[in-house]
């Protein structure tokens, strides 16, 4: 048999070899018959049911923290003088209490400072006041006399054609005229300057005002008190410590 005849069988005979192998071993395989089932008790633990609360106990673990917490620093600058006894780690402090306090005197000495310059300030604005209330007075008069003189001009002028007046008493009448009504301006520039003066001490005021509101609410500030009820916690300032605003 030639090489290329072998090689075209022998892969032939091994598939139908295998083929046959297979069949036999379907058909010589075991049956297993299957058992009958039977039925397996179990056993179970009964109990009535009932409504109840049920609470049952967690072990969890967790950190505390406050509802509120704030952290206080002083409002105005200045020395500490005064401490709490509370004032400690761990300190317990109701609403409203004193926890630290600064030293007033500067604060003290500004308030009383500008309470006198207010002070002062609107003694001023009186006396500026009644100044131009004369002045209005005095140019009321002033203005009555010019008035005078003008009706003085005025009968000397006819008198004058008359040839009953001089020259000389007219001119001086005339005079007279001018001079007062050159009075009675410089007046009403004067009253009109008073009027002016009161509103700039009206301004003075309102700002002495504004820095007085600013020095109490600094002098009320040298007291640190509690905003809520709490406990203190990384307290640092001490009696004798200068504080910074």
């Amino acid at each position: 048999m030639s090489w290329q005849v072998r090689k075209a069988v022998v892969p032939a005979i091994l598939v139908v070899a295998a083929i046959v192998g297979a069949i036999t071993l379907v058909r010589t395989k075991p049956v297993v018959q299957p058992s009958d089932k039977m039925e397996q008790p179990w056993l179970v633990s009964a109990t009535s049911v009932k409504l109840a609360d049920i609470q049952p106990k967690l072990r969890l673990f967790g950190e505390i923290v406050a509802g509120r917490e704030v952290e206080l620093r002083a409002l105005v600058a200045g020395e500490v003088v005064v401490v709490a006894d509370e004032f400690v780690d761990g300190g317990t402090l109701r609403q409203g209490d004193m926890i630290i306090a600064i030293d007033e005197f500067d604060y003290r000495a500004k308030f009383d400072e500008l309470s006198a310059q207010l002070g002062e300030a609107r003694a001023r604005l009186e006396e500026i006041k009644v100044r131009r209330k004369s002045f209005a007075l005095a140019l009321r008069r002033d203005q009555e006399l010019v008035e005078l003189h003008k009706r003085d001009v005025e009968r000397m002028r006819a008198l004058s054609g008359r040839g009953t007046v001089s020259d000389k008493r007219m001119d001086t009448a005339r005079m007279e005229l001018t001079r007062q009504q050159k009075a009675a301006e410089m007046r009403h520039s004067d009253q009109a300057a008073e009027a002016a003066h009161v509103k700039q001490q009206n301004a003075v005021i309102s700002r002495l005002k504004v820095g007085l509101r600013r020095a109490k609410r600094d002098l009320q500030r040298v007291r640190l008190n509690a905003p809520f009820d709490g406990f203190l916690a990384d307290v640092q300032a001490q009696v004798g410590k200068r504080l910074g605003a």
